[in-house]
């Protein structure tokens, strides 16, 4: 069994065997993964696989000096890319110092994408493109995949903290492989960039986790993610993978959104996991909210709804579940009463 980040299990809480358990609605634990009762032939082989070569001393040991290897290879590549950069602009300030300035722009963009080309061209030389599928740990694809991952990563502070929200990020998108469309902002960057594919206009909050991968049971499964023209993914909001936003969709901050579901045209979803809300204007509630019986001085009572908020500051976007079923995680589900019982998001393998 397996408890998540943030999850709060109540008193005397029993979690079932083989389950994955994280976050809370209405203060109920909720179970993304049960035991499965028909298994999967291909998938069990595959977990089968995976668990005798981690018992295996060779396979372990194999991987694990693959990762080394790989980390020494990629750091003097890296440095090599930035000591060139020193170079080149030390000899433009011996010779002319006063160009030095007016270059040195241009010259950070130009390492910056010099680096992106390497890590790209190695990338598409060592694992091509990523598709969807599931690949059991020590194997082949794992030790490839693992490669590409350090790969990548190398390049996240260049493009979280440089790069992010800027038209070259976009180009980045499309290089690695993925689908972008028109006038797209993107704050958040990515491994498996194949498996995105972004409409016109969409939005991608800072910090926002595009993971269109999971690891269970040492089995590593890949899916896509797509979001639709106008779509939103706010900050520190997270994706697995099979999951999609439709058009004008919104992912909410601090929200991580479960293998399979899908964000509807026009929608907002929030929460740990997360579930459908309805967005009201607090002037909105304000004007729909009687006013008070006046008090005996003749003023307002302390806290209507007409008086305005006292820091000066515009009340916060009310979060409210909507009452007519869309509550459910997935299509058709019914209403969760006040207090849930241990809500089931079984997981379709």
């Amino acid at each position: 069994a397996l408890v998540g980040s943030t999850t709060l299990l109540p008193r005397g809480y029993l979690v079932p065997a083989e389950a994955t358990v994280m976050g809370n609605v209405d203060a109920a634990p909720v179970v993304l993964r049960r035991a499965r009762l028909q298994h999967d032939l291909a998938l069990s082989r595959l977990e089968t696989l995976a668990a005798a070569r981690h018992r295996s001393r060779l396979a372990w040991t194999a991987f694990n000096c693959w990762n080394a290897l790989v980390s020494l290879a990629l750091e003097p590549l890296v440095t090599a890319i930035w000591l060139a950069a020193a170079a080149l602009a030390a000899r433009c300030c011996l010779a002319r110092p006063a160009t030095l300035a007016l270059l040195f722009p241009a010259l950070d963009v130009a390492v910056m994408l010099a680096h992106c080309a390497a890590v790209c061209a190695l990338k598409w030389l060592l694992l091509g493109r990523y598709r969807p599928g599931n690949h059991a740990f020590y194997g082949r694809y794992h030790f490839k995949w693992v490669a590409a991952l350090l790969l990548t990563r190398s390049l996240r502070p260049l493009l979280d903290d440089k790069l992010r929200g800027t038209a070259l990020m976009s180009l980045v998108f499309r290089a690695f492989g993925a689908t972008v469309g028109k006038d797209c902002c993107l704050m958040a960057s990515s491994v498996e960039y194949d498996l995105l594919a972004f409409g016109d206009r969409c939005t991608v909050g800072f910090h926002a986790t595009l993971q269109p991968h999971t690891v269970e049971h040492m089995v590593i499964k890949l899916g896509p993610f797509t979001m639709a023209d106008q779509a939103s993914l706010r900050h520190l909001a997270a994706i697995f993978p099979d999951t999609s936003l439709d058009a004008a969709g919104q992912l909410l901050e601090n929200s991580l959104l479960p293998k399979g579901c899908v964000v509807a045209p026009d929608a907002s979803w929030a929460g740990l996991p997360a579930r459908e809300v309805h967005l009201r204007d607090p002037d909105t509630l304000a004007a729909a909210t009687p006013a008070p019986s006046p008090s005996p001085s003749g003023g307002g009572g302390r806290g209507s709804p007409r008086d305005p908020p006292r820091n000066g500051h515009r009340a916060g976007t009310l979060l409210v579940p909507p009452t007519n079923g869309a509550a459910a995680t997935r299509p058709g589900d019914a209403t969760p009463p006040a207090r849930l019982p241990p809500r089931e998001l079984e997981e379709e393998e």
